[in-house]
């Protein structure tokens, strides 16, 4: 059998900044029916300062098969210390080592992907860093047909290098026009991940399913359910805290069924609907409601700030019954402007924000065919403590 050789080799240096040089080398050879390649990347070992001596590698193996239907029997690649900043200046530092590897043995026959992965830098995000641990992930599909597949396993270990945040793990599969995912989620906690986020810990379920239109013709169904269950802590005291959504889609349909919040003396729920019409027009109603909500609980602010400090307590209501004529180029404001229908907000006589009491309403009337002055009216009072202030316009 005729045998072939090549190979090829690059190195780049940088002054300015030693770490972003590296060097690569690709290499090919074996019989023409069956060629091995493998190929390497290597850069300079990272500053101290960046959290990891090790230089970053990434290895790259395959057979080759040129003349079968399906030409790659198998790909692995392997990397050590790699540095996605170092790739994109707007990702996360990282230092990520473990294997990727693909194996298939024929062009019907199911081909599976294995990826392990350890992340040695893992911290919080707001900190520059990616709050991931490591990742396992096994997904098998055929090459001649990628439009079916399964999501045998995936495990996400969240948190940083010192501190568990959570873990997420799931299965699915997918089809044409057809998709189901199922996660569960374990002792999450958003504030390791993100200082910014909530102190809270939370788990539990939630699926994702999309299933064709009913003839064939009509827009496929997206429906997402989910609940969850944690604690909050609040006043010194942890708070049982409970989730729960219901809701699906389509490109002519949303319907919020039930998303509810408990957690302690605060509620929150939502539900709502938005149709399309034969126009186009997006036909609105729904209605939403905070009691008790402290909105410093799920976004702390600045440590010693005069947000954290409070107190806050939010009571409000929103109704909605609108329709939204179509245009697809309209700026946010343009839409307004020519909504017809009414939505309406109201901000309970307990409310208190940043220790001052606070209460209002506002309400926007839509556009009336036929009216003098085209546009959207808003009428609106805040209270702030023992000051008062009302605003009257138009949207046009």
């Amino acid at each position: 059998p005729l045998e072939a050789t090549a190979s090829l080799g690059i190195e780049t240096r940088s002054e300015a900044d030693a770490a972003s040089a590296f060097g690569a080398s690709l290499a090919l050879h074996g019989p023409l029916e069956r060629l091995a390649l493998r190929g390497t990347l290597r850069g300079a070992a990272l500053p101290a300062a960046r959290g990891s001596a090790a230089a970053p590698e990434l290895d790259a193996e395959a057979t080759l098969t040129p003349f079968a239907a399906w030409p790659l029997a198998m790909l692995r690649l392997r990397t050590q210390a790699l540095d996605l900043a170092t790739l994109h200046s707007a990702a996360p530092g990282t230092a990520l080592e473990g294997t990727a590897e693909l194996s298939s043995s024929a062009l019907d026959q199911p081909a599976s992907i294995a990826i392990a992965l350890v992340n040695a830098r893992a911290g919080r995000y707001d900190a520059g860093l990616l709050p991931l641990r490591s990742v396992r992930a096994d997904l098998r599909a055929r090459p001649d047909d990628p439009s079916r597949g399964e999501i045998h396993a995936l495990d996400l270990a969240l948190g940083t290098a010192r501190e568990a945040g959570g873990r997420l793990q799931g299965s699915g599969r997918w089809a044409p026009g057809q998709v189901q995912l199922d996660a569960r989620l374990t002792d999450l906690a958003p504030r390791v991940l993100d200082a910014r986020a909530a102190a809270l810990r939370v788990s539990g379920q939630a699926s994702l399913s999309v299933v064709p239109g009913a003839d064939g013709a009509a827009p496929a169904t997206a429906t997402l359910r989910g609940r969850f269950s944690g604690a909050l802590p609040a006043d010194g005291r942890l708070q049982a805290l409970s989730l729960e959504i219901d809701a699906d889609g389509s490109t002519q349909r949303i319907e919020v069924r039930r998303a509810l919040l408990a957690a302690g003396a605060t509620n929150v729920s939502l539900q709502g609907r938005a149709q399309r019409n034969g126009a186009g027009a997006w036909q609105l109603a729904g209605n939403a409601a905070l009691q008790g909500f402290d909105p410093a609980l799920w976004w702390p602010g600045r440590e010693g700030s005069a947000w954290r400090k409070g107190p806050h307590r939010i009571d409000a209501t929103l109704a909605l019954q609108a329709a939204l004529p179509r245009s697809p180029s309209a700026s946010v404001l343009d839409a307004l402007a020519r909504a017809q229908g009414q939505a309406t907000l109201e901000l309970g006589a307990d409310s208190v924000l940043a220790g001052q009491r606070i209460g209002g309403e506002a309400t926007l009337h839509g556009a009336q065919s036929g009216a003098d002055v085209p546009g959207a009216r808003l009428a609106a009072r805040l209270v702030v403590g023992g000051s008062a202030v009302a605003v009257r316009g138009r949207i046009s």
